[in-house]
């Protein structure tokens, strides 16, 4: 899922889409992009929990000067991308 910061916009729209052009222009859209709190409520809506906490996905070393992008896993940085997972509520 795409963090809906300014920073998602730079890199996933400006960055991914028009800078490196990894991406057809109008793959994103802001509006839909959602943050790790926005989608708690929406699975809170639907009776379910946070299974455990969110982690970001980053690109090291650097998103964009390299042809492959290396991702790793990062609790602390869920600026952009993140992951989370949800169960039922027991």
């Amino acid at each position: 899922t795409i963090n809906q910061t300014l920073k998602s916009y730079a890199f996933a729209i400006l960055g991914a889409e028009y800078i490196a052009q990894k991406l057809p222009v109008g793959t994103h859209s802001y509006s839909l992009f959602r943050s790790p709190l926005q989608v708690l409520e929406l699975m809170k809506g639907v009776g379910l929990k946070e299974r455990s906490e969110v982690c970001g996905m980053v690109v090291e070393p650097s998103p964009f000067i390299l042809r492959d992008m290396n991702w790793k896993l990062d609790r602390k940085d869920v600026d952009v991308n993140w992951i989370g997972a949800y169960c039922r509520s027991t």
